[in-house]
């Protein structure tokens, strides 16, 4: 695991000092060394996290010549098998790392090398003799990129404060990327939350040489044909490839554990660990002394069944005091609370491993969020049309707490399928009612993509099983821009790399595969899943409702964190003020204070912008992470 970082520069040649700069600016990313590969016209640099071959796995990775040069983000699973493909084809391989047997690859199979690799990364080739960069993200997104055109030069990183190691770099907002921040609690790709830098979206890559460049998709989920099988076997060959990709992600020369929450994902993910672990596998959970958040009794109870050696970790309110490392760690306005917790759970884990698995991909994989199986609930043809045509006669720019609007999400909710159904079940702020109480200004700023516009592409066409249309647009929009995103920056933060079996891309395809009613049915949600490890996770983790991972907002923020909240948003000089209408922001603070409204989230949603906006564009952001800040520095 790394942070990487490089610049080319085809004009007057590049600055090495320039990359190195970058990198050490994600030295969290990669703590243990340093690395850099200095041409003519390219600089690459990285800050290496030392998982695969500790002593000699360093990087840049080279060819045999040295004019291929390889930068990497991540870990490739089935190195070991690369390697002994190359090798057989003449290839000498630097060390036992993942990143050395890159180069060779390249050039054997050139940019196809990408669709070889079995793992999370995000890759940097330089081929000195095309003068050529190549620089890709993997399939589902799990490792971030960013790229920017500053002056002559095109620059690359794993976050974008890298960028501002050189200060001439401009800092201006986007304020379309902001609005779908509001509406969606994160900043989807290719947008970022600053003018001229964009992300690269997952399974994409970009191709830059003397002739220009060239984005394109290499690699996109389709659903392949309906597998024929019943649920054993369903359960047979979910069990199998689960088990393998949990395996091939217990391959690490440090220490491995894992997250485990209340939940079926993760349950079954330390599982598979213990199946193949020669001795207790370490895990980690985090939960609240609010009874309806917490999870650490289940999560107690699948490591007394599995013989784990557990670890809890209890947040309190004064978790808030986090909010300004995580707005600096994570570069945009990001408004997933659990991002708080998660990564108070990686600090303490990466006490004791470097290396930890989770459960992520498991709700995506088999359709584990209500909002997606309710797009395929079978209404009758005529309820569903009457529920569908009162929900339509609301206007969706109501204040989201009107009486009137929470009975429009209702009825969308019964209402079976229809884009409006997911829309309700993914926004925070609804589209129509942000376009009313935006400023003017703001208003005059976002003409271009709407976020409806975004989520209606990404639920694909007319006329698929529902269910799985909700599925893939929650692979191409959430999982990438909120869940993994969380993730990757509270690891990469403490240091500690964290590994998401259930998004390896082949038991991805393999559950797309899977009929609908091998993931949803009578027998509740997740069906292969489960079956696959009823036996050895305790059936009241296995059957237990549906939790949400997050901080309890709603009170929080009618007692401790009010004055948090009033002290950031009710000043007339708030930056939100300049986006949302000062009346707006008033009015949801008051309301949700005297418990006419619950806004919790959306509140969460406005502090995390202003935090943003305090330590990206009011003044130039810390080039090292902000260390000391109390709760009541906030207030």
């Amino acid at each position: 695991m790394c942070g990487i970082a490089g610049i080319v520069e085809f004009g007057r040649g590049v600055d090495p000092d320039m990359a190195v700069a970058m990198a050490e600016v994600l030295r969290h990313r990669g703590p243990d060394e340093g690395g850099l590969y200095a041409g003519p016209v390219c600089a690459l640099s990285v800050r290496r996290l030392a998982v695969q071959d500790v002593l000699h796995g360093h990087q840049p990775a080279y060819s045999e010549d040295g004019r291929v040069a390889v930068i990497l983000n991540g870990e490739i699973y089935n190195f070991a098998a690369l390697r002994a493909e190359v090798e057989a084809k003449g290839h000498r391989v630097a060390s036992g790392s993942d990143t050395d047997v890159l180069p060779h690859l390249y050039e054997e199979y050139g940019d196809a090398v990408l669709h070889r690799l079995r793992g999370m990364f995000a890759i940097a080739v330089w081929d000195e003799p095309r003068r050529r960069l190549l620089i890709a993200r993997d399939r589902l997104g799990k490792k971030p990129l960013y790229y920017l055109h500053h002056g002559s030069s095109f620059r690359f990183a794993s976050e974008i404060k890298a960028f501002f190691a050189d200060r001439s770099v401009p800092r201006e907002p986007d304020f379309e990327a902001i609005h779908h921040f509001l509406c969606l609690q994160y900043v989807p790709a290719p947008w970022t939350a600053f003018v001229g830098v964009r992300a690269l979206p997952p399974g994409h890559q970009l191709c830059l040489d003397d002739d220009g460049e060239v984005l394109k998709q290499w690699w996109r989920l389709a659903r392949p044909p309906a597998l024929n099988v019943d649920r054993r076997e369903a359960a047979a060959l979910v069990g199998a490839m689960a088990r393998e990709a949990v395996g091939l992600r217990m391959v690490a020369d440090v220490p491995v554990g894992a997250f485990l929450s209340g939940g079926t994902d993760s349950a079954c993910v330390v599982a598979a660990m213990a199946e193949q672990a020669s001795g207790p596998v370490r895990t980690f959970t985090i939960g609240f002394h609010e009874g309806e958040r917490d999870e650490r009794a289940l999560a107690s109870t699948t490591a007394r069944a599995l013989g784990t050696d557990h670890t809890e970790i209890v947040v309190e309110p004064d978790v808030a005091g986090l909010l300004p490392l995580v707005t600096w760690h994570h570069d945009q306005p990001f408004a997933d609370n659990s991002s708080l917790p998660t990564l108070l759970l990686a600090q303490e884990t990466r006490r004791h491993v470097t290396v930890a698995l989770n459960g992520d991909g498991g709700d995506e994989a088999f359709a584990g969020y209500p909002r997606v199986q309710r797009l395929g609930r079978d209404a009758k043809a005529g309820v569903a049309a009457v529920l569908r045509m009162g929900a339509r006669a609301i206007p969706p720019s109501l204040n989201p707490a009107n009486p009137l609007a929470l009975a429009r999400l209702m009825a969308l909710a019964r209402s079976g399928w229809s884009p409006e159904a997911y829309e309700a079940g993914v926004e925070i702020f609804p589209e129509p009612f942000l376009l009313r109480a935006y400023t003017p200004a703001m208003r005059a700023a976002i003409k271009g993509q709407p976020t409806r516009r975004l989520l209606h592409g990404a639920l694909g066409d007319d006329g698929v099983d529902p269910v799985w249309r909700g599925q893939a647009a929650d692979y191409a929009t959430y999982l990438p821009g909120a869940l993994l995103a969380k993730v990757d920056v509270a690891t990469m933060a403490a240091s500690l790399e964290a590994r998401s079996p259930l998004l390896d891309h082949e038991l991805v395809e393999l559950a797309a595969s899977l009929p609908t009613a091998r993931k949803v049915g009578p027998g509740g949600a997740k069906l292969a899943l489960r079956d696959a490890f009823r036996g050895i996770v305790p059936d009241a983790v296995l059957d237990g409702p549906k939790r949400g991972f997050g901080i309890p907002l709603d009170r929080w923020f009618r007692t401790t964190l009010h004055p948090l909240a009033t002290a950031m948003l009710a000043p007339p000089g708030a930056a939100v003020r300049n986006v949302l209408r000062g009346e707006v922001i008033d009015d949801l603070l008051g309301s949700h204070a005297n418990g006419r409204s619950r806004h919790g989230t959306r509140i969460f949603a406005l502090v995390a912008l202003e935090m943003w906006f305090r330590t990206f564009i009011e003044s130039p952001p810390p080039l090292v992470a902000p260390t000391g800040v109390s709760l009541s520095d906030l207030c």
